[in-house]
């Protein structure tokens, strides 16, 4: 299952804490491709990224939680990749477990906590790739109020770490992350995409480019939108407004 959430009445009362200067967005030109991000919670590092949006996994220790935050300017797609997480927000709470997740409509406040006993592990999609789109109202490490982590908490990213980066290499390979084997996918139309994700049989799609349309034009999917493939299968006669690239996640642990 995957979840829509939106923003609340709650989250926008949230926002009015921040001063303008502080939800004002910062420049974020770094290049996040070679490192990894050290957490309290655990780590993330960055697995893809082209024009419109960036994936992220989170490594996150049994018992540990994310900030309570939001991203005004971002929508966020959270899918379990391993183990099983709680995800709260103001007005709703979700349990999930590997091939399940959610969506954030921009600035909907919320947390994640890893639940299992071994590390929990969450694909993360960002639309628009900004890191600094990041306000913490509450936090059990103290960083309530701070923006996304400098360059002190960066360490090298050593090559067992999965990604997607090779550009050469990057449709055609299968990578293993969590209980999960991950693809990523680029087509021009609908009839092709089918054709490649049938052969694949994943349980979730990430749109990472492009949109899916209906036949009466609109909107199925956009980017950064995640699905129950299942839930595609099934349609003829879709639509893209240009060329489609996609991440695929099959889980692979019953």
């Amino acid at each position: 299952m995957i979840h829509w959430i939106q923003q609340s009445e709650k989250d926008k009362k949230a926002l009015t804490l921040f001063s303008p200067g502080e939800l004002q967005q910062l420049d974020d030109t770094f290049d996040y491709r070679n490192v990894l991000i050290k957490k309290p919670w655990g780590f993330e590092y960055l697995i893809f990224q082209n024009k419109d949006a960036a994936v992220w996994a989170l490594h996150m220790k049994k018992g540990a939680k994310t900030s309570f935050h939001c991203h005004p300017n971002k929508k966020t797609s959270l899918t379990v990749l391993a183990g099983e997480v709680s995800s709260k927000t103001y007005s709703s709470k979700h349990q999930l477990k590997a091939g399940e997740g959610l969506i954030f409509g921009k600035g909907v406040f919320h947390t994640t906590e890893a639940l299992n006993p071994d590390w929990a592990v969450i694909m993360e999609v960002e639309t628009p790739t900004c890191k600094t789109d990041l306000f913490r109202i509450d936090d059990e490490y103290g960083r309530q109020g701070k923006r996304y982590e400098g360059h002190e908490f960066h360490a090298v990213r050593d090559d067992s770490v999965c990604h997607f980066h090779n550009e050469k290499e990057r449709y055609r390979c299968t990578k293993k992350i969590g209980e999960c084997e991950v693809v990523v996918v680029t087509a021009g139309s609908w009839p092709e995409l089918k054709e490649q994700l049938n052969s694949f049989e994943p349980t979730v799609i990430a749109l990472l480019q492009g949109r899916l349309l209906g036949k009466d034009r609109t909107g199925i999917m956009a980017t950064g939108d995640s699905m129950l493939w299942q839930h595609l299968a099934r349609e003829d006669g879709l639509a893209n407004d240009e060329t489609l690239e996609l991440m695929a996640i099959k889980k692979t642990v019953a």
